[in-house]
């Protein structure tokens, strides 16, 4: 988990660029990136899992981190099933899809999970309005 976490870290500045997200933003999207799944280490979410996103915001919160971060941390894990919401924030929206990028980058062979987090990706990308390429 922490191996993930390090990797959102390092590829949120430059995909913040990819996305056309004002630089400006990546400090808050740096920050919360480094707390991105740390409430997957906790008991609730454990058992519960699909609380996660929903717990980290909560922690964050009251932990006394500021609003948008905590949101993002929510966000991170939308959409979760069809016709959920989508992300908002530029710090939810990068987390995200950074998310799904390295669930397709780490699973070279196709199987479900991989064919699930690509079209996750790309409904996300849809939703931005993306244009680019990677």
């Amino acid at each position: 988990m922490l191996d993930k976490m390090t990797r959102i870290e390092n590829i949120v500045a430059e995909l913040t660029l990819i996305l056309g997200i004002n630089e400006a933003r990546i400090p808050i999207i740096k920050d919360a990136a480094a707390l991105a799944m740390s409430d997957l280490a906790t008991s609730i979410v454990t058992e519960f899992t699909s609380l996660a996103g929903i717990m980290a915001r909560h922690y964050a919160l009251r932990d006394g981190i500021p609003e948008e971060i905590a949101e993002a941390l929510f966000e991170i894990t939308l959409p979760r099933f069809s016709g959920d919401m989508f992300p908002r924030t530029d710090a939810g929206i990068v987390l995200a899809v950074a998310d799904r990028y390295l669930c397709i980058q780490n699973y070279p062979i196709p199987d479900v999970e991989t064919i699930t987090c690509m079209l996750h990706l790309l409904i996300l990308l849809a939703h931005t309005n993306f244009a680019g390429t990677f």
